[in-house]
């Protein structure tokens, strides 16, 4: 992959808002999601990037400003703006890899009412694509969003809730992580009240958390954009060499992210992480983070994959001797 350090841009003619949401756990994500934006956007266009802040802290703010520096120069804009804890604690909970920040875009259309139109992005992806060139696109619905890997509303979690609530189990389902938001639209159908309405309901528990809300209130009032804008990726400790193709947002959803492994000998989607954020001098501030303790050379990969096909031999090869079904749990 060649990524350009120091293009060389005209004076921009058009601004991007790019909304993110972070708090500190999510912080090197954040620093990747906006170099990678950058990198890829039409020269034409600066980005103006508003940070919703569940809890960065000061600290990392003026960390992220220092770091992200030669990045932004004096073309792109990059500010923070604080999220109510109380409020976001205030919506359900059901997946522990999630914290309350993942519902800090619900305040989008109010917290900027300057803004007509924007992009939203979880801190989570890494951007390949040009982000001007879907942001000029005309919208009909409040939305536009990629179709999530389970297709349907009636292959979720929450079937039953969309049942109860009259949808059509064969209707889409989106992904909550990649966005373009009609703001005005979204203001015009009073959404936020909506979304208030929906979460003091009795015994609403969604297991899809901000995203089953999404799709409740913005139900057959979206558009599909092409998968390539938010392809989803799981990343765990037996799969974390995922390759990577150019012009392709990626987006580690689930527990494990692209800053939990360490950098040596990585692969695919992890190196394309590390390309980015070593534009930055991001993780020289922060050698202390933790990582997950996988092992990326060529050959621990192969060793872990031996022993995952000789473990599978062996129940297979027992099986067939006693006659007996082996049930492993996956």
């Amino acid at each position: 992959m060649k990524i350009s350090q120091n293009p060389a841009y005209p004076a921009a003619e058009a601004t991007l808002p790019l909304i993110v949401a972070a708090d500190r756990n999510y912080v090197t994500g954040l620093v990747v999601t906006v170099v990678s934006a950058i990198r890829n956007l039409d020269p034409g266009w600066k980005l103006d990037i508003r940070v919703l802040d569940s809890g960065i802290g000061s600290d990392y703010q003026q960390q992220l400003q220092k770091s992200l520096a030669p990045i932004l120069g004096d073309r792109h804009a990059l500010s923070f703006h604080p999220i109510c804890g109380d409020l976001l604690s205030s919506f359900p909970i059901t997946n522990t890899y999630l914290s309350p920040a993942a519902y800090a875009r619900f305040q989008i259309s109010e917290l900027f009412p300057d803004l007509k139109k924007a992009i939203y992005s979880d801190t989570d992806i890494i951007i390949n694509k040009d982000l001007a060139s879907v942001f000029k696109q005309e919208l009909s619905t409040s939305i536009a969003a990629c179709a999530d890997v389970r297709g349907t509303l009636g292959n979720t979690k929450d079937a039953l809730l969309y049942n109860d609530l009259g949808f059509n189990a064969k209707a889409p389902y989106f992904n909550s992580g990649f966005l373009i938001l009609d703001l005005e639209r979204i203001r015009s159908l009073k959404t936020s009240e909506r979304i208030a309405q929906l979460c003091s309901r009795a015994a609403f528990n969604p297991q899809q958390e901000d995203q089953t809300i999404l799709n409740v209130v913005h139900y057959q009032d979206w558009t599909k954009l092409d998968p390539s804008w938010n392809r989803l990726i799981i990343l765990s400790e037996n799969r974390p060499r995922i390759p990577y193709r150019e012009a392709v947002n990626y987006h580690a959803i689930l527990k494990f992210k692209p800053w939990f492994y360490h950098r040596n000998g990585s692969y695919g989607i992890i190196q394309q992480f590390y390309r980015y954020l070593d534009m930055t001098d991001w993780e020289k501030r922060h050698v202390d983070e933790k990582r997950y303790n996988v092992n990326f050379t060529r050959g621990a990969y192969m060793r872990r994959a031996i022993r995952m096909w000789a473990t599978e031999y062996v129940y297979q090869a027992y099986g067939a001797i006693s006659g007996k079904r082996i049930l492993r749990r996956a």
